[in-house]
């Protein structure tokens, strides 16, 4: 539809294929977005459900370095394209509790689970294409991307226990 439109009436377009998204102000509230929802569980002190191992993988990309990376759509409207937007470093779900255990300065407890049937295995995308166009960017550490997402994640938290 899209090649359609920009055929018939010169629509400029970019299709973002995304990893996992996460960071601030990410609702927690949801089935998806691991990381706010374990985020809202360790200050609700909560465990945190984990179903899968070190094979379990994902690709979890920053929301600042995904905005940054689809500017490039406004800088040539005569060019459309689809591109992979991952930062191509595999992170298990195991890493990711690693990760939480260094950043967050709030105990936690983990319940390991075996990986469930309909969970997907693993994801990390290319972003080969996209990179192509900005040779000199790099993605955020993760464990400073993380932790400035547990920041926000707390101010929300005490927000919502005030509320109550």
């Amino acid at each position: 539809f899209l090649r359609y439109q920009q055929v018939r009436s010169g629509l400029a377009f970019d299709v973002y294929r995304v990893g996992n998204l996460y960071g601030p102000r990410q609702p927690s509230d949801g089935s998806q977005g691991v990381i706010a929802i374990w985020m809202r569980h360790i200050l609700e002190g909560r465990s945190l459900d984990v179903y899968g191992d070190h094979e379990t993988i994902r690709d979890y990309v920053f929301v600042g370095d995904a905005a940054r990376l689809m500017l490039l759509s406004l800088e040539n409207l005569s060019d459309s394209d689809t591109y992979n937007l991952g930062t191509g470093r595999p992170v298990s779900l195991l890493d990711l509790v690693e990760v939480l255990k260094r950043v967050v300065d709030v105990p936690f407890r983990v319940n390991l689970n075996a990986r469930r049937s309909f969970d997907n295995q693993g994801t990390v995308l290319d972003s080969a294409k996209i990179l192509s166009r900005v040779p000199d960017f790099t993605f955020r550490d993760f464990d400073k991307a993380i932790f400035e997402t547990w920041q926000v994640a707390k101010v929300a938290g005490e927000r919502r226990r005030s509320l109550h």
